[in-house]
């Protein structure tokens, strides 16, 4: 996904600024950074107190639901 991101940024990114202005795209970049925090917040384990093997096998049963 984060190659297809980077090439969609790649061609979007031009066009918009010439398009809408730096003002525009710059939000629409903060927006999608914000709600890819939010998302991850949700949606992430909690691995605070765990060690490595035991967060990988909570991101596996985690996935597995």
């Amino acid at each position: 996904m984060s190659r297809v991101g980077a090439a969609i940024g790649t061609f979007l990114l031009p066009m918009g600024l010439h398009r809408f202005g730096v003002e525009f795209v710059l939000l629409v970049g903060a927006g999608v950074l914000a709600l890819g925090g939010l998302v991850s917040q949700f949606l992430a384990p909690e691995t605070t107190d765990l060690d490595l093997a035991q967060a990988a096998r909570a991101a596996r049963e985690k996935a597995a639901v």
